[in-house]
């Protein structure tokens, strides 16, 4: 029941659904979970990770918003990778959303750290694009 639930409630991309239906992955390979799980996840997680990143800049606000918009992106994406609490946090907030097959995919060693990367990779893209209009409202 959680199971169906969770996958009722992810956005569709079109080019997911395009690349779930023609078979051009392997399902069993990390290319065809990247597309078809996490990037879903990280669409619809979208504004929780936006949040936690603002909750985040805060402390960092008078410093950050001196920077230019590369310096601010290369801030945001090493602190992502290196803060520890953010880290775990991103991680988990897509993470919680998996269904049990997905959790037993991500949970063998040899899928983990890459799945983690690449969440962190493309959570940080996302809220990279985000900053602008973060910044304009004055959310940092």
């Amino acid at each position: 029941m959680r199971d169906t639930a969770l996958l009722g409630i992810r956005p569709l991309i079109p080019a997911v659904e395009a690349l779930r239906q023609n078979d051009v992955l392997p399902k069993d390979s990390q290319e065809f979970f990247l597309h078809t799980v996490l990037r879903p996840i990280l669409k619809l997680q979208d504004p929780v990770l936006v949040s936690l990143c603002v909750l985040f800049l805060a402390k960092y606000r008078s410093t950050f918003l001196q920077k230019s918009r590369a310096e601010q992106e290369a801030f945001l994406t090493t602190s992502m990778k290196k803060d520890t609490a953010l880290r775990s946090l991103l991680i988990g907030v897509c993470v919680g959303q998996f269904t049990t097959e997905e959790m037993e995919y991500y949970s063998h060693s040899e899928h983990q750290a890459e799945m983690n990367k690449r969440i962190i990779e493309l959570a940080a893209r996302r809220v990279a694009d985000a900053l602008p209009e973060l910044i304009a409202s004055k959310k940092i």
